[in-house]
């Protein structure tokens, strides 16, 4: 029936561009130095572009194959030569997605959960995370963010725990 057909949601033409940038150009061309230069040419200052492109890196359920989650990593990796803050920012709400789908525990979720663990792991692959980061997820996996996950990355926590 036509009256119950939602409408298409008018979406600006910078925000096209900047989803057929992360969503289509990055997995086809799989010319990562293309789309950093055409992602660096994004207005940093003002404009809601860098916005768009965080949503689109961190939407990894509609676009992401996993094999090709090493893209995203290196295009972030090129974009923390140039915009540090804004690849701190992507990172920081990675974790806190992965912390927030923990805590839903929904098993719908666990396809993202994989992607969003094996992105970190990229991440980690391009020195954009430290080990610690990546062992405090962990434990928060483990512990289901209990009070095992706290400072659990830290090696002061390691060595208490191999002395017990």
């Amino acid at each position: 029936p036509e009256g119950k057909r939602k409408a298409a949601k008018e979406r600006e033409p910078l925000e096209l561009f900047v989803q057929s940038l992360v969503c289509e150009r990055l997995y086809m061309e799989e010319d990562e130095d293309r789309v950093l230069k055409l992602a660096r040419k994004l207005n940093w200052q003002t404009g809601p572009g860098p916005g768009w492109l965080k949503k689109y890196l961190l939407d990894l359920n509609m676009h992401a194959s996993y094999e090709n989650l090493y893209l995203i990593a290196s295009l972030m990796s090129g974009l923390a030569k140039y915009r540090d803050m804004f690849v701190i920012e992507v990172i920081d709400s990675l974790l806190e997605n992965i912390q927030s789908t923990i805590e839903r525990n929904d098993f719908r979720e666990m396809p993202l959960r994989v992607r969003q663990a094996k992105l970190l792991g990229e991440l980690y692959n391009y020195r954009l995370v430290d080990s610690s980061v990546i062992f405090d997820a962990l434990y928060q996996f483990i512990g289901f963010s209990g009070p095992t996950a706290y400072r659990s990355g830290h090696p002061l926590t390691a060595h208490r725990i191999l002395e017990r």
